[in-house]
């Protein structure tokens, strides 16, 4: 369109006097370099698409980013020459970060964010947070209008901000209002961050640790390892969430089929003590030797269990170990060294012994 405007211009100013000629030679030694950066820009979107100031889910998608990056990087160099949108502006202050170009990044930051372009604000909060030289107080201000305009990422940086009162006052209502805002549109850092709020309780927000449950697991399905992890840790832990011994066993067992050896080892001690379940020696011993397995140290396996081994399960644990070829000594149900040390061989995966 541009380039038709200015192709139209030079054969209307052609016909009008010959004073006119001199800004024709200027405008049409201008025509192919406007041509250039606005084919470069079209160039540069398609191979980037939109800009976003979003943390990626994951490291493929971060792989994969940088792929496109290293693919546009011409173009969208080329594209920022003319009247390049804030997209393309953006694409080009990523590349030159990569670049390590630092001041030129900025500087596209700064062209885009003055077009009111809401990731580019954002990555001026990020410069000016942890940058060199951090200005809290300009990263809030950038955030803050970013935010305003709509940005998730913007309302997510600007909500940790409020939490810790770090470049703004301390506000736990308004941290609450611009995370619930983004996770409520789906971003997934922001479901993360909310989750973990919810969970600890932090910034005098009221707990609520299954509905930080959801909100991880929400932003695990979007790929968000971070959020997977802490679901998972919560579940292992599951007196973080519920006072219920019964819930508490199945958040357990929901844990340990994700393969979390910390709860594979918690029921163990479920069975082994009775805790929201019939107490079953030849089970707790079996859930230990599972953990073992899972790489559960011998030290950590009956964290939150008395202090002494159950008799029976200690000789169930015994004889477990005896019939896998790793302990030789007396079922005595005392789980001493020889015990600990069977045990240790085991989680090892060294070979078993047959007795003769």
């Amino acid at each position: 369109m541009q380039a038709k405007f200015l192709f139209s211009w030079v054969f209307a100013a052609s016909r009008d006097s010959v004073l006119n000629f001199k800004v024709l030679a200027v405008v049409v030694a201008m025509i192919p370099n406007a041509l250039l950066a606005q084919d470069a820009a079209v160039q540069c979107l398609e191979i980037m698409g939109p800009a976003t100031a979003a943390v990626p889910t994951v490291v493929p998608e971060r792989e994969e980013r940088m792929a496109r990056l290293r693919a546009a990087m011409g173009p969208c160099e080329a594209a920022v020459l003319g009247q390049a949108s804030g997209d393309v502006l953006y694409h080009a202050a990523t590349i030159a970060v990569a670049k390590r170009d630092v001041a030129g990044a900025v500087a596209l930051l700064e062209r885009a964010a003055e077009m009111g372009h809401g990731p580019a604000q954002t990555r001026l909060g990020d410069y000016h947070l942890t940058g060199a030289h951090p200005d809290l107080a300009l990263a809030a201000g950038y955030y803050r209008v970013a935010a305003d305009g709509g940005d998730l990422a913007a309302k997510t940086s600007l909500a940790m901000m409020y939490q810790v009162g770090q470049g703004v006052p301390r506000d736990g209502a308004k941290m609450l209002t611009l995370l619930e805002e983004a996770a409520a549109e789906g971003y997934h850092f922001a479901q993360f961050r909310l989750g973990e709020v919810l969970l600890s309780g932090a910034a005098g927000i009221d707990r609520d640790a299954m509905r930080a449950l959801e909100l991880f697991e929400a932003a695990g399905a979007q790929g968000n390892a971070e959020a997977r992890a802490a679901r998972l840790a919560a579940m292992a832990n599951p007196s973080s969430v519920t006072d219920d011994p019964a819930a508490q066993l199945d958040f357990l067992r929901i844990a340990a089929r994700e393969g979390s050896g910390a709860a594979i080892a918690a029921i163990g001690v479920a069975y082994e003590t009775g805790r929201g379940v019939v107490k079953k020696p030849a089970e707790a011993a079996a859930w230990y030797l599972a953990a073992l397995e899972a790489g559960v140290a011998f030290e950590a396996l009956r964290k939150g269990a008395p202090g002494w081994w159950d008799y029976d399960t200690a000789r169930e644990f015994q004889m477990a170990l005896k019939d896998l070829g790793y302990y030789e000594g007396w079922l005595d149900g005392q789980i001493g060294p020889q015990s600990m040390a069977a045990a240790k061989a085991f989680a090892r995966g060294d070979e078993p012994v047959v007795w003769e």
